[in-house]
């Protein structure tokens, strides 16, 4: 086992969770703005 990439895994899904939930309360700001 791969002790390395055991623990870069769970950082890349951490940041991709961030990133996702960042884009969607950008998105909502935006949505407001042209609505």
């Amino acid at each position: 086992m791969d002790r390395k990439r055991f623990f870069i895994v769970p950082s890349y899904i951490k940041n991709l969770l961030f990133l996702l939930s960042f884009r969607s309360r950008v998105f909502e700001k935006l949505e407001e703005l042209f609505l």
